[in-house]
């Protein structure tokens, strides 16, 4: 995958979260622009994690992004 594929996804105003998945099976969601960062190369991507911490992501290991499905709820009267 390329920096480019996840640059734009960063940058559709207004943000849409998404999830990037990986080769080996593991999923990491992106619920927020300023939670990602690219190393200089553009080859690896570092998000930040729900439990703290960061996760460096192989962006040549990638295998596709997906929106997250939105959930409506409905008030009740």
């Amino acid at each position: 995958m390329q920096a480019s594929e996840i640059k734009l996804l960063l940058e559709h105003a207004p943000f849409e979260t998404f999830t990037i998945h990986m080769a080996n099976g593991k999923v990491f969601l992106v619920d927020h622009p300023e939670i990602v960062a690219f190393s200089v190369d553009k080859r690896t991507l570092a998000v930040a994690l729900p439990s703290g911490g960061f996760a460096q992501l192989d962006l040549r290991l990638a295998t596709h992004t997906q929106p997250e499905v939105k959930t409506t709820r409905r008030r009740k009267h």
